[in-house]
Parts: structure tokens; sequence; C-alpha cells
């Protein structure tokens, strides 16, 4: 159920004031008949859905453009927050602009602050402010299980899948 259409890279390698900041953008392409996103009948953009675009996009700019591989990272969000200004209307272009600005990296971790800017006739719609995590699958699992057992207040640290839960019997 992909909300985007391909991530474009703006480049800005001739702007002297730019330091580990990279531009993007993309355009939304809503599926209509998402009956998760579309629950009841909306005249605007789903706020659920904006976020899952900028969710998508951010996934998307990490594999195409940092050249991570899909199968050995695992992407994380530190911190979101999101402002909505107007409504976001459904039949018109949803342009998602994004300023992503890699705050640190590590052969198994990168750290970025992702800035995303959602317009439609030249007027900011909503923004979303977020830092994530990328890395690697064996630094994801330990911190996995750190939460885990922290929360469990035991070494019981088998992990528990949404496969899991929908197979569970009760």
């Amino acid at each position: 159920n992909v909300l985007i259409n391909d991530i474009v890279n703006v480049d800005v390698s001739n702007m002297r004031f730019v330091n580990n900041i990279h531009l993007y953008y993309s355009i939304a392409c809503p599926n209509f008949k998402c009956n998760f996103i579309f629950d009841h009948p909306l005249d605007h953009y789903s706020f659920m859905l904006l976020l899952e675009s900028a969710r998508q996009m951010s996934i998307g700019i990490t594999h195409k453009y940092n050249n991570f591989p899909i199968s050995s990272i695992k992407n994380t969000v530190d911190y979101i927050d999101f402002k909505v200004h107007r409504f976001t209307e459904l039949d018109l272009p949803l342009i998602i602009g994004c300023v992503d600005h890699v705050v640190k990296s590590k052969p198994t971790i990168q750290m970025r602050d992702l800035y995303f800017y959602f317009i439609q006739k030249d007027k900011l719609c909503a923004e979303c402010k977020s830092s994530i995590s990328v890395m690697s699958k064996e630094l994801y699992d330990r911190y996995r299980m750190n939460n885990r057992r922290d929360i469990l207040a035991s070494n019981d640290v088998d992990f528990v899948t949404n496969i899991d839960m929908v197979n569970r019997v009760y």
C-alpha cells in the first residue's frame, strides 16, 4: 500500500551552507480504497495518511539514497512532532518535501532529523519534525532485548510478533 510516488533528490551540492543536509520531494499517491485510513467518508487527507506518507518517505530515502540494505537494518522513530495548518484536499496534488539532516553516522547506527512539509497550491498544509535511528539488525535486537527485559523485569526475552498475536488462541 504505497502512498508516495518516486522520491527525488534535490541537488544542493553547490550550496556552501549545507552540511550533512539533503533535500527530497515526492508526490502523494493515496489509496482511496484503503479501509484502514478511509474507514469513513472523508473530504480531506486524514492525519494517518499524512503520517504514513512521511514514514514511507523516510524509509525510501534510507534505502534509495543512503544505500542501507533492506534486509539487514531497522528504522526506529525516536521523536515526532506533527502540526496541521490547514485541511489537505483530496483532489489536489500534494507535494511532500523533506529536509534530511544526518546528525550522527557510525558503522552500526545513523541518527537523522527529518523535516517534512506537505504543500498544496504553494500553501503549507502540514509539517512534521522527526528524529529516526537507522541501525544494524544486531544492534536493534540488543536494544529490543534490553527493553523487553526492563518491562518484564525478567530474562524471558522471547519476542512476540503481530503474526504471533493473530495466530494466538485465547
